[in-house]
């Protein structure tokens, strides 16, 4: 984990509070399976241990998140800002685009801005599963940004027309590849049969 100023160890952290006057019950204003807010802790060593702090919440919007924040990566930027890329869901209510979503941090962690949607670098929004990502600093200094999951969803009509074209070219070839496996056995035995019969007449012929 990279160490970011006077020692301190930001880690991404989520959790769920519990709904206003009922205390087995967690807050769930999203209506999905479960509603988290994100955070951050800062960890920094004391002596001979590590203190946590945490960070204010990072709260997502229930009416374009059903589950809230969850499941936070974090990367560092230039000039010292940090940048997590959270998970969230339109669990339940479908008609809710999928998005992932982002905020910045301009003083080690401590307060976020409110997220919004991951988009391109034009500021076109894509479709992101809800399932965990991951940031990675890279030797060159950028950011690579990991998602698992069905990412096929978030592919263009001409990127998937391209992969159905690939797939059925190897299916192409594999059959032709398989016919002239055929051929070529046929071929063979035809050879070797027509080898043995004229070897056969030889040694009739020559006997005579």
């Amino acid at each position: 984990m990279r160490v970011y100023r006077r020692g301190g160890r930001p880690h991404p952290a989520s959790g769920s509070d519990h709904a206003p006057g009922a205390r087995w019950v967690l807050f769930n204003p999203g209506g999905g399976y479960t509603y988290t807010d994100a955070a951050v802790l800062l960890g920094r060593w004391q002596v001979d241990s590590l203190e946590w702090e945490m960070s204010a919440a990072i709260q997502g919007d229930p009416a374009r998140s059903t589950s809230g924040m969850d499941e936070g990566t974090l990367g560092f930027l230039d000039g010292g800002r940090l940048l997590t890329v959270l998970r969230g869901s339109n669990s339940g209510r479908t008609e809710l685009p999928g998005y992932r979503w982002f905020a910045h941090s301009t003083d080690g962690g401590r307060q976020w801005t409110k997220p919004q949607p991951w988009t391109y670098e034009g500021g076109e929004p894509f479709f992101s599963p809800s399932s965990c990502s991951q940031l990675l600093s890279h030797s060159s200094g950028r950011l690579i940004w990991l998602l698992g999951g069905d990412s096929l969803h978030s592919l263009n009509v001409e990127t998937l027309r391209f992969v159905v074209e690939v797939f059925f070219l190897i299916e192409l070839f594999a059959l032709h590849l398989a016919l002239l496996i055929v051929f070529l056995v046929w071929l063979a035995r035809h050879v070797v049969h027509e080898f043995i019969g004229l070897r056969a007449a030889m040694k009739e012929w020559h006997s005579t």
